[in-house]
């Protein structure tokens, strides 16, 4: 080491009369030093108190952490990078496989832009290091319970003793007035009620002298008011209605007030409707829209708007199980045990308070219409789907 010291001052050691332009009446030294890139440096050697010489040895390892994150969109997260050998000189790189979900800057820190997954990439030399960064989607906003996730998914199974578990026409019972009293009290029923008139407008529009759900025509009918239930609170609405005239007919409802209970709703009529047919039968799903929502029927009256963003989507499937026509209210001398089968249905609901004990009130849909019709006195029998009281 002390010969290549030597050898480098002396080298280095030029007289300045090969570099001035008026050469003094004595030489004078001065060490000429390059640096890659630079102009020669001239240091007068009685200036230079000493001269060292510094061997930096090269990195040999590296780690970057974190080596995984995960960031919500707009967060921050700063990269740290410690080499071995501590003190080796080192310059370091970084780089995003994928800058539209989230950037690094030179510096090491990466900011989240959207959801999705990135690598970055730490380089020192030939080294790299990677750390794995998740973006998570915004939070979806709370949103209340809607009038749809109160009804129960699957109707009484024909013995009354439980839930069907399927929506095939014959999984479902179909039961007169009377016994549905004793079926809601059994213990599998202790949670749910039997819906009133009112909470199941929030499934259906009411029939009135227009069908505003209609699967033959094409046909809107806009700002209809509706008075609807939603547990145990009774409030004023409005809703817009597009028929698309091939069995399927979208809405917005709950329009009004503080549009906490805004919604799409997306009604089909599923299958043939023929008779005896098991698998017709008309689906509802709800897609919930909220306060924030300023569009009209026309942004989700769309089979794009519906095919995205399924994830959060409220489905009901109700089955065209027919009815049982008997000869009184009671059940009493059965006329015909069954009529229309995969091309009606119906669900009895809660007498209006007041009405006569027998009085109930069936929501039928068929091959042209869904509505909600409310009957007195009917010896039908009918489906039966509670309301969940939570």
């Amino acid at each position: 080491m002390k010969r290549i010291l030597l050898t480098l001052l002396l080298i280095g050691l030029l007289p300045l009369s090969q570099f001035a332009q008026t050469p003094t009446e004595e030489p004078q030294y001065i060490m000429k030093v390059h640096l890659k890139g630079e102009q020669p440096i001239l240091v007068p050697v009685d200036k230079i108190d000493s001269v060292q010489f510094i061997v930096s040895e090269p990195v040999r390892e590296f780690t970057l952490s974190p080596e995984q994150v995960e960031l919500q969109v707009g967060d921050t997260k700063q990269l740290t990078v410690v080499v071995t050998p501590a003190d080796a000189n080192y310059s370091v790189s970084y780089e995003s496989n994928d800058a539209t979900v989230a950037t690094v800057t030179a510096e090491g820190l990466v900011q989240a832009l959207a959801a999705g997954t990135a690598t970055i990439t730490a380089t020192i030399g030939k080294l790299q290091k990677q750390c794995s960064v998740t973006v998570l989607a915004p939070a979806q906003p709370t949103r209340p319970k809607l009038a749809i996730e109160y009804l129960a998914p699957y109707d009484i199974n024909p013995e009354g003793t439980g839930f069907a578990t399927s929506h095939s026409n014959d999984a479902s019972g179909l039961f007169a007035l009377w016994r549905v009293e004793t079926i809601m009290e059994q213990d599998f029923l202790k949670d749910y009620h039997m819906g009133k008139p009112t909470e199941w407008l929030g499934i259906f529009p009411a029939y009135t002298n227009i069908r505003l759900i209609d699967f033959f025509r094409e046909v809107d009918y806009l700002d209809i008011e509706e008075k609807i239930e939603i547990h145990g609170e009774l409030g004023d609405y409005k809703a817009d209605y597009r028929n698309m005239g091939d069995a399927l007919t979208y809405a917005i409802r709950f329009k009004g007030g503080d549009n906490s209970q805004l919604a799409a709703y997306r009604y089909e009529g599923i299958g043939e409707f023929d008779e005896n047919d098991l698998t017709s039968h008309v689906r509802v799903t709800v897609r919930y829209l909220g306060p924030d929502f300023t569009g009209t029927i026309e942004d989700i009256a769309t089979a794009d708007y519906w095919s995205k963003n399924t994830e959060e989507d409220i489905v009901r499937t109700f089955p065209c199980s027919g009815f049982s026509e008997y000869a009184d209210d009671y059940g009493n001398g059965a006329v015909d045990a069954l009529t229309n089968r995969g091309m009606y249905g119906g669900y009895l609901c809660k007498p209006a308070q007041g009405a006569d004990k027998t009085c109930n009130v069936s929501y039928g849909f068929n091959t042209c219409a869904v509505f909600v019709n409310d009957t007195s006195g009917s010896s039908r029998a009918w489906q039966l789907r509670p309301f969940t009281n939570d």
